[in-house]
């Protein structure tokens, strides 16, 4: 699950790519997808998920304590890799538009 993230169509494309997930990923796939909407941000930039508000929604989920350890650490290995890939497309994005700025000159 680690680059997940990739997967996901460029902006503006209308289409998607198809893949698949090895079936011991489906149930930490939904959390995952679950949680996007907990995203802190920083002047419009994704920052990290907030610990309190996983804890909270593992929760009312009725996720077991017992397995509370292992989603989160899935969750936040995600994370990681889904902040990675944001400054990635950030800094493509700052060269394309270094690039059209001098291409205007």
């Amino acid at each position: 699950m680690a680059r997940i993230a990739k997967v996901a169509p460029p902006v503006g494309s209308s289409a998607a790519r198809e893949f698949f997930l090895w079936p011991c990923n489906v149930e930490a796939w939904r959390h995952w997808m679950a949680v996007q909407t907990m995203w802190r941000s920083d002047g419009g930039e994704r920052t990290g998920l907030c610990v309190q508000d996983l804890h909270a929604y593992m929760e009312l989920c009725g996720v077991l304590h017992v397995d509370r350890q292992a989603l989160y650490a899935l969750l936040h290995e995600c994370e990681l890799e889904a902040l990675q890939v944001y400054a990635d497309l950030r800094e493509q994005d700052e060269r394309e538009r270094a690039r059209r700025r001098s291409l205007e000159r």
